[in-house]
């Protein structure tokens, strides 16, 4: 199975290096907010919006791992303190009462 992933890897990979050679001497304007930048190369453009996206990516995965890290925790913490309690239910002595019957006697 991971010899199929690498080989897709290497498929995309081929074929985002052909489509960056295609476009090496295409230019565009780039405006961010206040700045604005003339004859940037398309390729440059297109890597950083690609790193901007993988570190935001990151950014969220790392928040809901964390999230979700915590939740274990105390999920753990429940279970043991619940684990605790029935064994010291089951350690209980069982001592059967039979009940007195009133009026009668």
């Amino acid at each position: 199975m991971w010899l199929w992933k690498l080989f897709l890897l290497a498929v995309i990979m081929v074929l985002l290096l052909g489509f960056a050679i295609q476009n090496l001497d295409q230019k565009v304007e780039v405006t961010v907010y206040r700045w604005h930048f003339t004859q940037v190369p398309l390729i440059l453009v297109m890597f950083e919006s690609f790193v901007v996206g993988v570190v935001v990516l990151f950014l969220f995965t790392a928040i809901h791992d964390l999230q979700m890290r915590r939740e274990l925790r105390k999920h753990k913490s429940e279970v043991k303190k619940l684990r605790e309690e029935l064994s010291s239910v089951r350690n209980i002595p069982f001592e059967e009462e039979i009940p007195k019957e009133e009026g009668k006697g």
